[in-house]
């Protein structure tokens, strides 16, 4: 791991962790089905600091809460918000529900006019229920234990302890993969290739695509859901080089 360390404060109430000095600035969200993750998980902590020492930016990433929407959303609208007012556009990204999070955040700030520069979507969790996955992802699934699988009732689960009562009809942002993505920015979408939510990632690569949004999308093969946080994983390390390259590539906001 590349050793940067961090700034803890809080930024419109909200605890963050700040990485780098300089930059243009990504807002961060880890994962963990909207009830688990912090920020010394190393898709928070680690990814931070490799993208500082490889990208060039800085990195806040937000303590949302972990509660029932729209609580973490909020927090990270609250933030992004802040920080896009002090510094300019923005890169908004995250994890699993992070990227859930990121998504909705960013289709909030869009409406709200305030301009970002950048999506980042890894693994992300977009779709109450999975669109249909591909007889190959299903073969390649069949034979990983439970712990590593979204089935049915795991993402009942999930929905339940985020929306209680309106799981089964989910408000707007709550789950933003079908959402309208007309204005959003360049974005970046990273599928790990063993996992049951691949399909939520690919069907949002495509409608962004379809919103005639720029977008990069990489399929890292082999691993599982969450691999950035297997510290050292050659797959993880690839996910970051992608990361890496798409934010020094996007244009400067001027």
């Amino acid at each position: 791991m590349t050793d940067v360390g961090y700034t803890a404060s809080t930024i419109a109430g909200v605890p963050v962790r700040t990485y780098g000095t300089s930059g243009p600035i990504v807002v961060w969200m880890h994962g963990g089905g909207f009830s688990a993750g912090d920020l010394d998980m190393p898709e928070a902590h680690v990814v931070a600091g490799e993208l500082v020492a490889r990208a060039g930016v800085t990195v806040v990433s937000v303590d949302y809460r972990l509660a029932a929407f729209p609580a973490g959303l909020d927090d990270v609208v609250a933030v992004s918000s802040f920080v896009s007012r002090d510094s300019g556009p923005i890169v908004i990204g995250g994890t699993s529900a992070g990227g859930n999070l990121a998504l909705a955040a960013a289709l909030r700030l869009r409406d709200a006019g305030t301009p970002l520069a950048g999506i980042m979507l890894l693994y992300p969790y977009l779709h109450r229920v999975n669109p249909p996955a591909s007889p190959e992802l299903m073969a390649r699934m069949a034979g990983l234990p439970e712990s590593a699988r979204f089935s049915a009732e795991k993402m009942t689960a999930m929905a339940t302890f985020y929306l209680g009562p309106l799981a089964d009809d989910p408000p707007p942002f709550a789950y933003p993969g079908t959402a309208d993505f007309a204005g959003l920015p360049a974005t970046l979408v990273i599928g790990a290739g063993n996992d049951d939510l691949l399909p939520s990632a690919l069907d949002a690569a495509s409608r962004l695509r379809a919103a005639a949004v720029p977008v990069t999308e990489y399929l890292e093969p082999g691993v599982e859901h969450g691999h950035l946080n297997a510290e050292g994983l050659p797959g993880a390390l690839r996910s970051l080089t992608v990361m890496a390259k798409f934010l020094r590539e996007l244009p400067a906001s001027g």
